[in-house]
C-alpha cells in the first residue's frame, strides 16, 4: 500500500481502503458469473470444472451435481506477464537462518507448579 501511495498523492489508507472495496467488488462481480477487466494488470474470470466421468447425453440432464469446483482463471496483460524478462538472476552462495516471528499474543502459561518444559503435543494451533 505504501509504494502504491508513494507513487500517487493518495495516502496509504486511502490506497488500502481502494484496494479493499476493489477485492469486494471482484468477488462479487465473479460471483455472478462476470469477467473483471482489471486494466493493464489482467482479467479474472469465473470458471467451472466438472466432475470426471459425468457426461450426460443432453443439455437438459447438465445440473449443478455434477459441478466439481469453481475457479478463479486470471489472464495476465502483455505488460505483467513481460514483467519478469530481462530481471537479472543469480545464484546465492549461502542462506541466511531468518527466524520466524508469530504476530500471535504470546499465550498465557498454565497456573500451577509446571515445569518450564514446553507442551510437545500441543494443542494443533501453529500460531499463523
Amino acid at each position: 500500500m505504501e509504494l502504491v501511495a508513494d507513487e500517487t498523492t493518495i495516502s496509504s489508507a486511502d490506497v488500502k481502503a481502494v484496494f479493499d472495496r476493489a477485492s469486494k467488488v471482484l468477488v462479487r462481480l465473479l460471483q455472478d458469473g462476470k469477467s473483471v477487466d482489471c486494466g493493464d494488470m489482467g482479467t479474472f474470470r469465473p470458471s467451472i470444472t466438472a466432475k470426471t466421468g459425468t457426461g450426460v447425453e443432453s443439455a437438459e440432464k447438465v445440473g449443478v451435481e455434477l459441478v466439481d469446483k469453481a475457479k478463479v482463471i486470471y489472464t495476465p496483460r502483455v505488460k505483467v506477464k513481460t514483467a519478469l524478462k530481462g530481471v537479472r538472476l543469480e545464484r546465492a552462495e549461502r542462506v541466511l537462518d531468518v527466524p520466524y516471528k508469530s504476530s500471535d499474543k504470546k499465550k498465557k502459561k498454565p497456573e500451577g507448579g509446571g515445569g518450564s518444559t514446553p507442551n510437545p503435543g500441543g494443542d494443533g494451533h501453529l500460531g499463523i
